[in-house]
């Protein structure tokens, strides 16, 4: 039930991202391996495939990286809590583990989804080797 819940929960939030104008569009969490240190966790990692370009929703398709933290409460009674870090070029994905630890809290009686902005950390990462250089 929190699985279908959970693709449900993600599902309306991306439903947001082609409100402006375009045509309606559903989206499907496709689950994939975590990391070790994301499975460790116990995080739920996949993708969800939105176009690249809405005006051309056919020719391109990027996958937004997505690790949901289930809530520590079995039986969570919040809504969940999406992360999003936009900018820039930061990844959300990085703040997973603090919420293991120092903000335990904020998953206790929710879920915590985090999807990575297009262009940055595994959503379709957009890398500048010039800007690097002084990371």
């Amino acid at each position: 039930m929190r699985a279908l819940a959970g693709g449900i929960i993600l599902a309306v939030a991306l439903l947001g991202l082609s409100a402006c104008g375009t045509r309606a569009a559903s989206y499907v969490f496709e689950t994939h391996a975590c990391s070790a240190e994301f499975e460790a966790l116990g995080a739920e990692c996949g993708a969800v495939s939105v176009p690249e370009n809405y005006d051309a929703p056919d020719v391109r398709s990027i996958a937004l990286n997505v690790v949901i933290l289930r809530a520590s409460n079995p039986n969570p009674t919040h809504d969940p809590l999406f992360e999003l870090e936009g900018g820039p070029g930061v990844a959300v994905t990085t703040n997973v583990s603090f919420y293991a630890t120092d903000g335990a809290m904020y998953r206790r009686d929710r879920d915590l989804v985090f999807v990575d902005m297009r262009g940055t950390g595994g959503s379709n990462p957009l890398n500048c080797a010039s800007l690097e250089l002084y990371a």
